[in-house]
């Protein structure tokens, strides 16, 4: 039978009972999450017949998990010229257990597309501390900068790293935001972006973003055509409703100014204006972006 050596009911603390067992060769550490990752057995602690103060209970088995085992970082010693870069999926699920956990996703970066009638595959990657929950890991996506969205289910393969995501085509040009949540076993969710009031990744259907979609966009205004010649469009994600935009020249004098609802794109024309570079400034009462535009 074991015996939880925390429960003082059951082995004092000082006492002689409590010196036999640290001494016993025979801890383990009860993680649920670390006997999943380890053949339904619980990882075995340091323990050797006399204490050693500063290694005995306070790392994982020297014989169990030797120079070389994935696990090995974290026991009492060390190998020549051993090199360990990883705390091993032992400790990992050990820490979880703890609270110490994170999930870090990453994708590959979506291109803007050239046509608006063809699905999009999303594909990436999960690195996580924990298990995940597999009828709980989502692509969210919006075609209107989340007036609306849908969602889609990552399909993960067997050892939940590598995952793809279909977007559909929506059949009409527009831009494409989206962000990814997923929840693990231990009830927490993580989302990539991280801060999802004022990022998400973002493509074109049929227009182009000049993002990159492997980073998170934070919402900063698009400004295209950039170079212009005719006429500028802002498109914004953050500022929305009434909001003002003022160009300034490379002297900083103001040269246009206008107030408007930036809930849809709003165009500027600029064709009359003399070539050159421009600061153009979009704010609101929340928001100050500033882009800067070149006329030829």
């Amino acid at each position: 039978d074991s015996l939880q050596l925390i429960n003082t009911d059951l082995i004092a603390n000082y006492s002689v009972a409590l010196n036999r067992e640290i001494t016993s060769q025979a801890l383990v550490y009860a993680s649920q999450s670390a006997r999943q990752v380890n053949h339904n057995v619980f990882p075995k602690i340091y323990a050797p017949g006399e204490f050693n103060s500063g290694s005995s209970i306070s790392h994982l088995d020297e014989a169990t998990y030797p120079a070389g085992d994935t696990n090995s970082l974290m026991t009492p010693q060390l190998g020549r010229e051993e090199a360990i870069h990883n705390t091993g999926p032992l400790v990992n699920a050990m820490l979880a257990d703890m609270g110490y956990v994170w999930a870090f996703i990453d994708h590959d970066s979506v291109a803007d597309q050239s046509d608006w009638f063809t699905d999009v595959a999303v594909t990436g990657s999960i690195n996580s501390d924990s298990a995940l929950v597999d009828s709980l890991v989502y692509l969210i996506y919006s075609f209107d900068e989340f007036a609306t969205a849908d969602t889609v289910r990552l399909s993960l393969d067997t050892v939940q790293t590598n995952f793809t995501a279909v977007i559909p085509a929506p059949g009409f040009r527009t831009y494409t935001d989206y962000y990814f949540s997923v929840t693990a076993n231990n009830g927490i969710t993580y989302t990539a972006p991280l801060n999802l009031e004022t990022e998400s990744y973002r493509f074109g259907f049929g227009l182009v973003t000049g993002l990159n979609a492997h980073s998170p966009a934070t919402h900063k205004p698009i400004v295209y055509p950039n170079p212009a010649t005719n006429s500028l469009n802002i498109e914004s994600v953050s500022v929305t409703g009434q909001a003002q935009v003022v160009l300034y020249d490379s002297q900083g004098r103001e040269i246009l100014n206008h107030t408007g609802d930036f809930s849809r794109p709003v165009q500027l024309t600029v064709g009359h204006l003399p070539r050159g570079i421009y600061h153009l400034h979009l704010f609101n009462n929340k928001y100050n972006y500033r882009v800067t535009v070149v006329l030829k």
